[in-house]
């Protein structure tokens, strides 16, 4: 029942305004098109190993070492979001060649982006020894918002999974410093810094304002790519501080729906989507979603994934077994149902048969005693016709002898 109210609720508001782009959903639509997504999500994987082998060649057949650390750059951004083995295995044959070639700046960017790559999986300790390594001053504009980015990013992470109040206070208080740096030296125009700015908008209530700069941001990235995954992620945060439930379904899905194409195997849109179809009572495309997920992740292959998904995995799982031990109840319950119908259907048949042959033994006995009793009466008939006759003849002869005796008298 909850789950007919759930979609008799995305059909009555499946078409809905929104303010920024003004766009017209379709929640239903959405949905098919990331169940088609997953459907063909080993082709997307396939495509996509194509372009990382093609990479890998570059790089292992380079001999000059900066082209060498140029396309070690590109093959780590390429796994960043696919395989974390990998990208820290190219990640550190980039510092490496960097520390070889005596580019110390691009040693220490590579240090950075690698701490960050440590700390989005839960490795805190690898990720604060990578960035105690880092020369600041030996890094350029690009290097320094990657190392304050990756500051940040850990301060958040150890802030936000710490339970003791004092270490938390302390970690929130060191990201506002480094977050306070990575605006200063982060293009206005990237990513990072339109991600920021709307955290920053929407804290401070500004939501009309967020929106317009999820509009540029949405506006600016290509249709289905990575980045229009991360733009389409952030604008359903505005919609979820809104309270508007379709908009923050629909834009979960257009995130979820890039990452899949994209073969992205760090998988974060999809998880919450798997929460919110959960929560409406849709249990079946919910484990779907998850299931996915948790594959997903074990192809990227971290625990700070897994500790996230297990949870919500653990919560849907266990509906989607009492909706599937339910609907097993209501099949058992069917079944005998339906077996008793049939026999009873076969009992009816049968008596039904029974009762046609005894009526047609007694048709054909009925027919045959008419048919001799047709016999009969036409054998009647004959008797009575010659009976007719013979007192007709009778009558005539009478007649005849009537008319002799009073001659025969008056000769006497």
């Amino acid at each position: 029942m909850r789950t007919i109210l759930s979609l008799m609720l995305l059909m009555n508001m499946s078409f809905t305004g929104a303010q920024g782009l003004n766009e017209k959903v379709d929640l239903e639509d959405l949905y098919h098109q990331i169940d088609e997504a997953i459907t063909l999500s080993p082709k997307y994987v396939a495509d996509y190993e194509k372009q990382l082998n093609e990479q890998k060649e570059l790089f292992f057949n380079e001999s000059d070492a900066e082209k060498k650390l140029l396309n070690g750059m590109i093959l780590f951004d390429m796994y960043r979001s696919y395989k974390n083995d990998s990208a820290l295995f190219y990640i550190r044959q980039c510092i490496t060649l960097a520390d070889s070639i005596g580019q110390y700046g691009l040693a220490g960017q590579a240090r950075a982006k690698m701490a960050r790559q440590c700390s989005n999986s839960g490795m805190y300790v690898e990720a604060g020894e990578l960035l105690d390594e880092v020369k600041v001053s030996l890094l350029t504009k690009e290097g320094k918002t990657d190392y304050y980015d990756a500051r940040n990013h850990l301060c958040g992470e150890i802030a936000n999974y710490s339970l003791l109040p004092e270490v938390k206070k302390r970690y929130f208080d060191m990201q506002r410093q480094f977050r306070d740096s990575l605006e200063h030296v982060s293009d206005q125009r990237s990513d990072l810094y339109l991600a920021m700015r709307m955290w920053e908008l929407i804290g401070e209530n500004r939501v009309a304002e967020a929106l317009k700069v999820s509009d540029q941001w949405i506006n600016r990235v290509g249709i289905g790519t990575r980045e229009d995954a991360m733009a389409s992620y952030f604008r359903h945060i505005v919609y979820d501080y809104m309270g508007d439930s379709i908009m923050v379904r629909y834009w979960l899905g257009k995130s979820a729906l890039a990452d899949i194409k994209c073969a992205v195997m760090d998988q974060a849109s999809l998880i919450t989507l798997a929460e919110k179809a959960n929560e409406d009572g849709d249990t079946e495309r919910s484990y779907r979603y998850i299931r996915f997920t948790w594959e997903c992740n074990n192809s990227f292959n971290t625990r700070m994934r897994t500790s996230q998904i297990s949870p919500v995995l653990n919560v849907i799982e266990g509906n989607y077994q009492s909706v599937v031990g339910r609907n097993t109840r209501i099949l058992s319950i069917a079944s005998i149902v339906f077996t008793t119908l049939t026999i009873l259907l076969f009992l009816i048949l049968y008596y039904t048969y029974r009762q046609k042959r005894h009526l047609t033994k007694t048709k054909k006995k009925l027919q045959e005693t008419n048919e001799k009793l047709a016999d009969s009466n036409f054998r009647l008939k004959r008797m009575n016709d010659y009976v007719t006759k013979c007192n007709k003849d009778l009558f005539d002869i009478n007649a005849k002898l009537q008319k002799e005796i009073p001659r025969h008298g008056v000769s006497q």
